[in-house]
């Protein structure tokens, strides 16, 4: 009897990062949908247009001061621009791959921030780490270049090659981000960081011509952009710092497994996207060499 108390207290601590991940992973589902019917700056402002007043209702709720310097102000605006580089960055790479490569090349992100890591902080990399890096590398080429190892084929996969180049940006935004995360609770952070994106995305989408109409957007369109304004910015920032909170840090990590094989999933059941066997062969090569770096 205690053996099962112990069980389910631990999976209920590990409910919040699960469905967080979860909502992440279903996010590129969700965003593919969006891209039928509007642009990836639309997407982001959005989001963000949901996701910021539920944020300032959870903090007056909870009690949490929200108050904020001009020193922290400048280094959150600095994370501002670069979060907007690596989301757009991925959106437009997302408008030329499929949901299931995009899962599967985000699942890399642990590899790149270990290479970061080691070139910018010195971080000791060990062989086993230098192992899985070497192997998620090739499972990386494997699905870029769809099995053909050619220049012609990688230039060609440009969707591919954006959505990796999101993997570096997100890495450099994690670097920064370590320092300044400190000066602000976590939820009041993301708060920071969505208001000054915000602010920053709205003169850019103007100048790009990013504005859309939304008044003939489909059920289908508002639908993923509401799940991901209010489960993937909102709840889903909101479960993984209480989560951060109450369980140790390796294990909420370890979830994070699981977000390639939900868009992959969701690739197939929604989308309906056509899997090959390269892209099976990729994810697993992929996924074993990210494990060894996570280890």
């Amino acid at each position: 009897m205690e053996l099962l108390t112990r069980l389910g207290k631990k999976l209920y601590k590990m409910w919040m990062p699960l469905a967080a991940v979860i909502f992440w992973g279903l996010s590129f589902i969700a965003t593919k949908i969006a891209l039928q019917q509007t642009k990836p700056e639309m997407i982001i402002l959005i989001r963000l247009i949901i996701s910021i007043p539920l944020l300032i209702i959870y903090l007056q709720f909870t009690g949490k001061t929200f108050s904020i310097t001009g020193k922290q102000a400048l280094m959150v605006s600095l994370l501002a621009i670069i979060s907007i580089i690596h989301l757009l960055i991925q959106l437009v790479g997302l408008q030329y791959t499929t949901a299931a490569n995009s899962g599967w090349i985000i699942g890399t992100i642990p590899v790149f921030m270990a290479i970061v890591g080691r070139i910018f902080l010195k971080e000791k990399v060990p062989l086993k780490k230098i192992i899985g890096i070497g192997i998620s590398i090739f499972g990386l080429l494997l699905l870029v270049s769809k099995g053909h190892f050619t220049v012609l084929s990688m230039i060609q996969s440009k969707g591919d090659l954006l959505v990796l180049a999101s993997c570096i940006t997100w890495s450099i935004y994690s670097l920064i981000n370590r320092n300044i995360a400190r000066e602000f609770s976590p939820v009041a952070g993301i708060l920071y960081l969505f208001i000054f994106m915000l602010i920053f995305l709205v003169p850019y989408s103007y100048y790009s011509n990013g504005y859309t109409s939304v008044t003939n957007f489909s059920w289908q369109v508002w639908g993923s952009l509401i799940f991901l304004g209010v489960f993937c910015s909102f709840a889903g920032y909101i479960l993984w710092a209480k989560a951060l909170q109450t369980t140790d840090m390796v294990n909420v990590a370890s979830v994070l497994y699981i977000e390639s094989f939900v868009t992959f999933l969701g690739s197939c059941l929604i989308l309906h996207e056509p899997i090959t066997a390269v892209s099976l062969l990729s994810g697993a090569v992929i996924m074993s060499g990210v494990a060894l770096v996570y280890k």
